[in-house]
């Protein structure tokens, strides 16, 4: 974390440090809010890569400049071979949507949920391809991306949950954690993300 980012809620690191800090890199004027900042977690967590589930047509979003899609709950769970968002362009949902990636840019400005609530959307990334949130964009709901750098550049602002192989906040960039994800990324024991239903459209 760097240059004014900041972390509304608290940052948990791999277990059995004796010095949490050590695991990250705060610095130039970014923070955590929580106290303490870091912690460290009491065991190893499992992070399960993802598939799109078996038997699936999956297509490619591409949304042009200022273009907008909107996701139903009677769809979900949709399947996306990759998923770009162009500058100032929005995605949003109506319902509780979950939705399989190959990966996720959202450009300068584009938001994804901003008027619905975090738990409305989780989005699952089946690849380890890089997750960007960039300059002044807007995401609410949930990203799992267990084999990918997930990034959040200049200004971007993230309201629910991450889980990524990395994580990097740029730029007075921000993550506000929602404890209502809590439940949504439960990881304990064998447990891992997944979904109750499949429709083919």
């Amino acid at each position: 974390m760097k240059n004014n980012s900041a972390v509304n809620g608290g940052v948990s690191v791999g277990p059995g440090l004796v010095t949490p800090t050590d695991a990250t890199s705060i610095h130039n004027g970014a923070t955590v809010t929580a106290n303490p900042q870091v912690t460290s977690m009491a065991e190893s967590q499992t992070l399960p890569s993802i598939s799109a589930p078996q038997g699936a047509s999956c297509t490619a979003v591409d949304l042009s400049n200022s273009e907008s899609l909107v996701l139903y709950e009677q769809f979900s769970p949709y399947c996306f071979t990759t998923m770009r968002l162009k500058n100032s362009s929005s995605l949003s949902v109506v319902g509780d949507v979950v939705v399989y990636t190959g990966d996720l840019t959202a450009d300068n400005s584009a938001t994804v949920n901003m008027g619905g609530t975090p738990k409305q959307l989780v989005i699952l990334v089946t690849s380890n391809a890089d997750v960007r949130i960039k300059n002044s964009g807007g995401f609410k709901g949930g990203v799992y991306a267990p084999d990918s750098a997930v990034d959040f550049d200049n200004g971007a602002n993230m309201y629910g949950a991450v889980i990524g192989d990395t994580v990097q906040l740029k730029n007075s960039s921000s993550v506000h954690y929602d404890e209502c994800m809590a439940d949504v990324f439960s990881l304990g024991g064998d447990s891992e993300p997944s979904v109750l239903s499949w429709r083919e459209l």
